[in-house]
């Protein structure tokens, strides 16, 4: 009876270690924006995508899209933690994420690298990064814009 106890709840913690883990409403293998590991909000417009033959976009940078799209980016109110770009992946698609610059809350350019991301004084920025995607048969660029109020 004591073995078969012991099998049963060896079990039910091998179950339970297996089950544990993050839940995200990103979807799996997309590129992010964390902080302290949990995915941003972020606004995203396609600025260039390619099947090799056509090309739509790509006139524009993305401090122009910032600075044009300041207003829509959503804000999430933070205190201080790691904040991170966290590339993607995926079997048919690979992904690459850029850090493009860190803005003030109006679209203005900062003079802050990626380094620094984690060490910010208080204040409302944006953090913008550039994700290429690359599948068999067309290729995008984005712009990723994420809104931090930090506290």
């Amino acid at each position: 009876m004591k073995k078969v106890m012991i099998l049963i709840l060896l079990l039910v913690l091998s179950f339970s270690v297996l089950s544990c883990g993050k839940k995200e409403n990103v979807a799996e293998g997309v590129p992010t924006i964390r902080y302290n590991d949990v995915p941003l909000e972020v606004y995203t417009i396609n600025v260039y995508k390619t099947n090799g033959d056509i090309a739509i976009g790509g006139n524009e940078t993305a401090a122009d899209h910032v600075k044009q799209n300041a207003s829509r980016v959503p804000f999430t109110e933070i205190s201080d933690g790691k904040i991170e770009l966290v590339n993607g992946s995926g079997t048919d698609v690979s992904y690459n994420i850029l850090f493009s610059g860190l803005f003030d809350e109006n679209g203005e350019l900062l003079g802050y690298t990626e380094n620094a991301l984690s060490t910010l004084p208080s204040g409302r920025y944006i953090i913008c990064a550039q994700v290429s995607e690359r599948k068999a048969e067309f290729s995008s660029v984005y712009v990723y814009m994420a809104g931090i109020d930090k506290k």
